[in-house]
């Protein structure tokens, strides 16, 4: 950052506070610096902000430091951790991962950092301080209260290591409690709504604003795929026509005016959600999200209705095509040609979140919502891939919306009575 003097049409001057960004000099709005008539309060104003910016660094290092102090402190610990997430890697290859994380950055920071106790065989006896502990103590990444369907998942975390323990008997089965998890209604009160649902409005308006995350935002509101679902999509998953869909639900479409112009087949999902091109190919591919195997039963296919986003699946079809001919990445299988390769998350993240507060996951609650108007329950479940209607409860909000609407409608003054004729017997 530096300070730019520019001189006024009237004659007086005026200090900007400059900065670089992709390679353009750009001046921080004066709504947020305020507007400086010297030099002496626009360096003040920079020097402020760079000792802002130094605290919170360390804030922020001595929070990861304070969070993984027991590796050194008990390295029994984080021996027995690798152990459970190896033997729950095989049970559950999709959710391990988070699974460690729940127990790195919660579990064991709590019984381990906070009541700096050792022995595994005295953990149920905190099991109610843990839930405590989670609701007053435990924190996002960016600082905000964890929600209460997160603090589910790390009690479920630590009960599962629990009984991994119990099973490898490295403690007594009578030293083992589990910890009981929140009531769904405590879930739903943080769970997403109908105020969180992008409408069709809100929709155009984003999509005339965003840049680089245009294409990727249009697909993603328009398919229902999870994020790293469309992340991970190879070229050669894309198909035209309407052939080898169901015929309901063309038929379903046609009835509201919808053309299927192709579909979108999901096999699998990419292992890491970095790509590095440096490396090897193939790229490693995992199952999708609550699926177990890569098997064909497992697919699932995606009918794509809006023009706009055939538009952008075709033109991407054909670049990444062009790429896997003359072998770009330098391997001869179709599945490593993405057609999102250029996507970086945090970046398309940070551009979407500077119009709105709604993440690229609620494209997927605002689909789920309007293809029930069309489909069904049934046939929205088979495309958004739900395996359970608990889980998918969680992204219908279409009663929610009738609800809301039934109150808003106008009340009449009076009633009218229904005239039933009487029949007489006889």
């Amino acid at each position: 950052m530096h300070i730019q003097k520019r001189k006024l049409a009237d004659g007086t001057f005026r200090y900007y506070i400059r900065y670089w960004e992709n390679g353009k000099n750009k001046t921080i709005p004066q709504n947020v610096t305020g507007k400086f008539y010297t030099r002496q309060d626009a360096e003040y104003w920079l020097k402020t902000r760079r000792a802002q910016k130094e605290r919170n660094t360390i804030k922020k290092y001595m929070r990861a430091k304070e969070r993984y102090e027991w590796r050194t402190k008990y390295p029994d610990l984080q021996r027995t951790l690798d152990l459970f997430i190896k033997y729950h890697e095989e049970k559950a290859p999709n959710s391990y991962e988070n699974t460690r994380s729940y127990l790195e950055r919660f579990v064991f920071r709590f019984f381990s950092g906070v009541k700096g106790i050792h022995n595994l065989r005295f953990w149920y006896a905190h099991n109610l301080e843990f839930r405590d502990w989670l609701q007053t103590e435990g924190r996002r990444k960016d600082g905000k209260n964890i929600s209460y369907s997160t603090m589910n998942h790390c009690i479920c975390a630590l009960n599962l290591f629990m009984r991994f323990c119990v099973k490898k008997q490295l403690i007594d089965e009578t030293d083992y409690k589990p910890c009981e998890v929140f009531p769904q209604s405590k879930v739903d009160e943080t769970g997403r709504g109908l105020e969180d649902i992008i409408d069709e409005e809100e929709y155009k308006k984003l999509r005339l604003k965003l840049d680089k995350a245009r294409d990727f935002f249009t697909v993603l509101y328009n398919t229902g795929m999870r994020f790293n679902e469309l992340y991970s999509l190879p070229f050669c998953n894309v198909f035209p026509g309407h052939d080898k869909l169901d015929p309901m639900i063309t038929e379903k479409f046609a009835e509201k005016g919808k053309t299927v112009y192709g579909y979108i087949v999901l096999k699998d999902q990419l292992k890491n959600k970095k790509v590095n091109r440096s490396e090897a190919p193939p790229l490693e591919r995992k199952a999708l999200k609550s699926k177990k195997t890569k098997n064909a039963k497992d697919w699932r296919i995606i009918p794509i209705v809006d023009p706009d986003t055939w538009m952008i699946l075709v033109k991407r079809y054909n670049q990444t095509s062009d790429e896997f001919h003359t072998r770009v990445h330098k391997s001869d299988y179709e599945e490593d040609y993405l057609l999102f390769d250029d996507v970086n998350y945090n970046k398309l993240n940070r551009e979407l979140r500077k119009y709105t507060h709604k993440g690229f996951h609620a494209c997927r609650h605002s689909r789920a919502t309007y293809m029930v108007k069309t489909l069904g329950i049934a046939l929205t479940r088979l495309i958004l891939g739900h395996s359970s209607m608990k889980a998918f409860n969680k992204y219908y909000h279409l009663n929610e919306e009738i609800a809301n609407k039934a109150a808003m409608k106008e009340r009449p003054r009076k009633l009218e009575l229904l005239e039933i004729a009487t029949v007489k017997v006889g």
